[in-house]
């Protein structure tokens, strides 16, 4: 819900408030999107050395401070240039944390379920992940920035201490 919802509350923002065109907005909004392509693998090659947790738990925890920058505090539209650098950066480290976060998510299914169950229990996951998408894109549409922000803020905060409190049981192996 989270990267659908920002793919739509940066688009307005970008067009309406910076001033961009459909095809300057839609460059950026990709752009930030394929960045991803460049962290997941190092996150991979991090993962022999950290575990799995604590990753999804950095990454959660990244969000919620990338969150203090994508509220609009003072007003965008009077200082938009000024506001358009800290907007995209930490835009940036929302992005990437959440997929960081969200693709550690698969990595428990073969943790915390039977074998026979790994299957059903991620396509169960890819199917509320695509529902969410769809929420959380009529939410970035309709909602206003800072009302977004403080609905991805709590929705990210849930995450965390769920995160925090289900993950406790799992241990890595060899202790």
């Amino acid at each position: 819900m989270v990267i659908c919802a920002w793919e739509m509350s940066a688009t307005n923002i970008v067009q309406n408030v910076f001033g961009w065109s459909i095809q300057s907005s839609a460059l950026l909004v990709g752009g930030m999107i394929f960045t991803t392509l460049f962290v997941l693998p190092l996150v991979g090659k991090l993962s022999y050395r950290i575990l799995d947790v604590k990753i999804e738990r950095y990454g959660l925890l990244i969000c919620l401070g990338s969150m203090l920058g994508l509220f609009d505090y003072l007003g965008w539209e009077e200082k938009p240039w000024t506001t358009l650098l800290p907007y995209m950066l930490f835009s940036f480290l929302l992005i990437n944390a959440i997929t960081v976060s969200v693709t550690q998510h698969y990595s428990h299914v073969s943790k915390v379920t039977d074998v026979h169950l790994h299957e059903p229990m991620q396509m169960g996951m890819n199917t509320v992940g695509f529902f969410s998408r769809g929420v959380g894109s009529v939410a970035g549409d309709f909602l206003t920035p800072n009302a977004l922000g403080a609905l991805m803020t709590a929705l990210l905060a849930t995450m965390a201490a769920l995160n925090i409190c289900l993950t406790k049981q799992l241990k890595p192996k060899g202790l």
